[in-house]
């Protein structure tokens, strides 16, 4: 049996059930209305803001710094293999087209 979150449609209260896997509907706990299971996410952190910051982390500041460190050796290694890209997307690189 596992605990899941569980929404009345009637009342709108959320409570909380100790059931099997594949129960998606209860008896709200208040009203005895259908509650309904609510999927609930984990908060991720904004690692760039929490590095910006004036209170910011030694933490988060090295994982900003070696997130940027990954992306540019990417960016790097991708020029090294491939060259330039060009001019930006949309570009003509200064060409322009005649119709000829």
């Amino acid at each position: 049996m596992l605990l899941h979150d569980y929404e009345c449609s009637e009342c709108g209260s959320v409570n909380e059930h100790f059931v099997n896997g594949n129960v998606h509907t209860v008896r709200c706990l208040n009203c005895k209305g259908d509650a309904h299971r609510i999927f609930l996410t984990v908060a991720k952190p904004h690692w760039s803001a929490l590095a910006m910051g004036s209170s910011a982390s030694p933490e988060a500041i090295a994982r900003f710094d070696r997130v940027h460190r990954q992306q540019k050796e990417k960016e790097e290694k991708s020029y090294k293999e491939n060259g330039d890209y060009g001019p930006a997307p949309g570009g003509d690189g200064g060409r322009s087209y005649t119709g000829e």
